[in-house]
């Protein structure tokens, strides 16, 4: 930490103020920078997610340029669509590199065509679980019912959705 900073150190001699704010320590030690601020009568305090002084300095310079319109973000990033070139990428990556055998890789093939089917359109950058995931696996488990005759759902075979297994036992369905 820079010498002119002078404020007082935490029980184990670290900083915990710098001249945006605050420093807070994680479990392994390792400092993240926070901003706190009182602009035009309204209060800041926002993570840089910096780890460094002078990356933390960088935020704050942009913070104290345009405190409302400030992001962690230096620039926008461009929408990222499960594409049949990314589907492409992650599989040959599962193969080559993480040595995946044949048959796994054609089980996560199937399964990201499901998903590229499901989520046509969006961007996985901005993906909202509840928008987004859940419609989708709704839907799919829907299919699933109607194809096995609602035998198999994720809960096992003979129970519907919603159902407890106990419930299923009871009215002499047979489970798993």
């Amino acid at each position: 930490m820079p010498q002119n900073l002078t404020w007082t150190p935490d029980t184990q001699g670290r900083d915990t103020r710098w001249e945006g704010g605050r420093i807070r320590y994680d479990r392994a030690g390792r400092a993240t920078f926070i901003i706190e601020r009182m602009v035009q009568g309204r209060r800041y305090m926002t993570s840089t997610r910096a780890h460094t002084i002078s990356a933390a300095l960088k935020h704050l310079a942009r913070f104290e340029a345009d405190p409302v319109a400030y992001t962690r973000k230096d620039e926008a990033e461009e929408p990222l669509y499960l594409t049949e070139e990314l589907q492409t990428e992650f599989l040959d990556h599962s193969r080559d590199v993480k040595k995946n055998v044949a048959n796994w890789v054609t089980t996560q093939r199937m399964y990201l065509k499901h998903w590229a089917e499901d989520l046509f359109g969006v961007d996985l950058r901005r993906l909202d679980l509840r928008k987004h995931i859940d419609p989708a696996l709704l839907k799919r488990e829907t299919v699933e019912l109607i194809r096995f005759g609602r035998h198999q759902t994720r809960g096992g075979y003979g129970v519907e959705h919603g159902r407890s297994e106990e419930a299923a036992a009871a009215e002499g369905v047979q489970s798993k």
